[in-house]
Order: structure tokens, then C-alpha cells, then sequence
């Protein structure tokens, strides 16, 4: 699963892909733009370190809409935040995800 970041619209635009896929976690950021924009557009759910974006547990769950609700997602969703939580990847309530930055001819 994956947050992706749409710089090329002020403030950038975020959605929640590949909803299904609980083996990694990360934040994908097309268009122009640097941290100080990344950063922006991600603080209604988080913030940034020098290296990672630290996402809201609650704020993922959130952006996932309707398939949040489904038991078998949320306990598939709980099991990645715990196994993200063994290995140092969650701070208080928020979990860690490494930022690629891709242009438009790259984009998934």
C-alpha cells in the first residue's frame, strides 16, 4: 500500500493505492515540488523527518474509505502496523514510510 502525493495541484492532492498490499508501506510524490511542499501536503495526516514521512495510524485507516471497514482488511491492516512496530517502524500513533520522489513519465 502506498500514499500518493500529487504536487502538480496546490495544496497536493493525496490518495491511498494499492490498498491490498500489506508488505510495504511508503509515500510516492510525482510532480514539481520539494519537502516544504511534501510537507504541507502532508500535515493534515503527519509530518516529515530529514528521511521519512511518519503517517496517523487514523489517518491511513481514514484514507482507505470503505474497505477500512471490512474485518479481514483491518486485521490485515493491524498486522502490518504490528509487524511495522516490531522493527522500530511506529512513533506513538504514527507509522513510518520511506518518500520516493517520481516524475509524471514514471508515475504507477
Amino acid at each position: 500500500m502506498y500514499i500518493h502525493v500529487d504536487l502538480r495541484t496546490q495544496p497536493g492532492s493525496i490518495q491511498i493505492r494499492e490498498t491490498e498490499d500489506f508488505r510495504s508501506f511508503k509515500v510516492i510524490v510525482c510532480g514539481q515540488g520539494d519537502r516544504e511542499d511534501l510537507s504541507a501536503a502532508l500535515a493534515p495526516l503527519g509530518f516529515l523527518t530529514a528521511d521519512d514521512a511518519y503517517l496517523k495510524i487514523a489517518a491511513v485507516r481514514a484514507l482507505a474509505g470503505e474497505i477500512a471497514r471490512d474485518p479481514q482488511w483491518s486485521a490485515s491492516f493491524e498486522a502490518m502496523v504490528e509487524y511495522a512496530d516490531a522493527h522500530g517502524w511506529v512513533k506513538g500513533n504514527h507509522l513510518q514510510a520511506h518518500c520516493e520522489f517520481v516524475n509524471e513519465s514514471s508515475e504507477r
